[in-house]
């Protein structure tokens, strides 16, 4: 199915299917149900009282899932009014990364940030987790601590010791440059495999846990 219009035999007027998203790194998924799919205009319209808007941050997507077809309807949020949720379709994708995730990643709480302190040879590098598993984590360094010279000696390396800082713990880990995300002209990403050992693993998986049940009551509040 190469056209939006073929969707036409699957999408079901006052059928329910499932959208999803994500939630402070925590996968979202909410049971809908359809009033409208327009091929032309590209909106599906679901049926919805409370406001998502409110989860998501800019630019974040919202999946559709279509029940017996392995693709889903990447869309974002066009409008929200008198129970309708208008989401604007953006294409046609393979499933999203998070979906078939294996590890619960989560985002810390901005009030108590997640640190990571690495060591590139002489120097030392500290940055600001993004979003943290217990298999890996993603952090944002400031362009300012960082030269060209440190991101190539970083990609030549790709290993590096260093330290994670939870709000409660700290541990010494070995982290695996995967990747190397450009941010802005401030900041960069930096995606990290995790070998945090026994006792790190442990404190990982209690901070996550935590974490978890923190979103969700920020979810259900909302």
């Amino acid at each position: 199915m190469e056209s939006l219009r073929e969707l036409k035999k699957l999408l079901k007027p006052g059928q329910f299917y499932h959208v999803m998203f994500k939630f402070r790194g925590l996968v979202v998924k909410r049971k809908l149900k359809l009033l409208e799919y327009d091929a032309k205009e590209k909106f599906i319209v679901f049926q919805h009282q409370s406001s998502i808007s409110k989860l998501l941050p800019v630019g974040e997507s919202l999946y559709v899932l279509v029940p017996g077809w392995d693709m889903y309807i990447k869309t974002n949020i066009f409008s929200e009014r008198k129970g309708k949720l208008y989401l604007y379709i953006e294409g046609l994708t393979p499933p999203p990364p998070f979906v078939n995730r294996e590890y619960v990643r989560v985002e810390p709480d901005p009030n108590e940030p997640v640190r990571v302190k690495l060591n590139l040879k002489e120097k030392s590098l500290e940055g600001t987790v993004k979003d943290i598993s217990e298999v890996g984590v993603g952090v944002i360094f400031d362009r300012k601590d960082l030269s060209e010279e440190d991101i190539i000696l970083m990609k030549d390396m790709r290993k590096f010791r260093g330290e994670i800082h939870l709000p409660k713990a700290c541990f010494n880990a070995v982290l695996n440059l995967e990747h190397i995300t450009d941010i802005d002209r401030f900041k960069i990403l930096m995606g990290f495999s995790i070998d945090a050992g026994k006792v790190g693993k442990r404190e990982l998986q209690r901070y996550i846990f935590e974490r978890q049940r923190e979103i969700a009551k920020e979810l259900s509040n909302l």
